[in-house]
């Protein structure tokens, strides 16, 4: 308490003149010092609101008697404009007393505020963890072998998305074969709900992958995806697998995008058999696999829907057709698949002003 005197004493020294208050600094400092006991006093006792409206009056008065019973209209000027100013504090308070919210009432709004900024923050790190568990479901760098340069990306339109892929290079039961087994899946509808349909759907492909055939990996997940799905949600799925020595490509579809070759500077989509309906919406489907056979300097693109669904600001949507003509424009003789890859990501960007509509995921295969 003498602490606080003291500082206000300090704080208001030099101030006497106001106060008509004749001597030394020190002078000063002994009678501030006690004036600021008395406005601690008051404070504590009355409240500060109290108090400042108290000291509010007292100033006011004060300020204004000096003007107060002048004869000359100038000085009447002062003190009425100056009393006017000093009574805005008041009309303010006034009404702010007759139609404003009260502190106990605004009070109560504090602990549902940061009840709910709490609970943003919680959503926000689950989002974020959730995302980090999504990417770390995708290949963490592209498998290798001579013969193939492969590189694949994911770009969700928000912070998790429905589409996956993977690419593992296996024997697929065969002793002396390699074979690239790649897949893309892309689940209907965006964020939270169709990421944990794509996490799920990874986890079955990924299981049989590695050494079934693309139509028998179809049809066995089908039944298990239709039971776990509602009828709002389906999962388009391609996958293709590349035999290393033969250079057969093998594909399946259910419901994906067309995949697209390009040969000779030419591209064009392959035409994979039917049935084609996406996983989901029916237990059982006879997928059926397609043979492709390749050749060096073969240029495969594997993609979902997020990147000829495009749309620009104007709104139009980049399509199929300028999505072929943009592969037949890449440098694919001379550039690697990770430089092809990133600028199919630069153009899709660009195109859409960084605003992606849906989900975008490729897989680049050079042979």
């Amino acid at each position: 308490m003498e602490l606080e005197c003291c500082l206000l004493g300090i704080l208001f020294s030099g101030s006497g003149i106001l106060f008509e208050l004749i001597g030394t600094e020190w002078y000063d400092l002994v009678v501030f010092s006690a004036i600021g006991g008395v406005t601690l006093f008051a404070v504590q006792g009355s409240g500060l609101l109290s108090f400042a409206t108290g000291w509010w009056v007292f100033m006011s008065v004060l300020l204004v008697m000096p003007y107060w019973g002048s004869s000359s209209m100038n000085v009447a000027y002062i003190a009425w404009t100056q009393f006017f100013i000093l009574g805005l504090p008041l009309i303010y308070g006034l009404i702010a007393y007759k139609y404003g919210n009260s502190i106990s009432e605004m009070g109560g709004y504090i602990p549902e505020y940061q009840e709910r900024m709490a609970n943003h923050l919680r959503v926000e790190k689950e989002i974020e963890i959730a995302r980090e568990s999504q990417f770390k479901l995708m290949p963490l760098r592209p498998p290798t072998a001579e013969g193939i340069d492969v590189y694949g990306f994911f770009m969700p339109s928000f912070e998790v998305g429905g589409d996956y892929y993977d690419y593992i290079i296996s024997s697929n039961g065969t002793a002396n074969s390699q074979v690239l087994n790649m897949t893309i899946a892309d689940v209907s509808g965006k964020a939270m709900k169709a990421a944990m349909h794509a996490v799920f759907t990874s986890g079955l492909l990924l299981s049989r992958l590695h050494k079934d055939a693309p139509d028998s990996i179809l049809r066995e997940i089908a039944p298990t995806l239709h039971t776990r799905t509602d009828r709002q949600t389906f999962i388009t799925c391609i996958i293709a697998q590349y035999h290393l020595e033969s250079r057969i490509l093998k594909l399946a579809n259910a419901g994906h995008c067309l995949p697209i070759l390009k040969r000779d500077g030419k591209a064009e989509f392959i035409n994979t058999p039917a049935p084609k309906y996406p996983l989901g919406l029916q237990s059982s489907v006879d997928y059926q696999a397609y043979e492709v056979q390749l050749q060096k300097g073969d240029f495969l693109l594997l993609y979902s829907d997020g990147l000829p669904e495009a749309v620009n600001p104007q709104g139009e949507r980049f399509g199929f057709d300028s999505l072929v003509t943009l592969v037949e424009s890449l440098d694919t003789d001379n550039l690697p698949s990770n430089e092809i890859s990133m600028d199919i990501k630069r153009k899709v960007q660009k195109f859409s002003d960084y605003q992606l509509a849906d989900d975008t995921t490729i897989i680049c295969l050079k042979i």
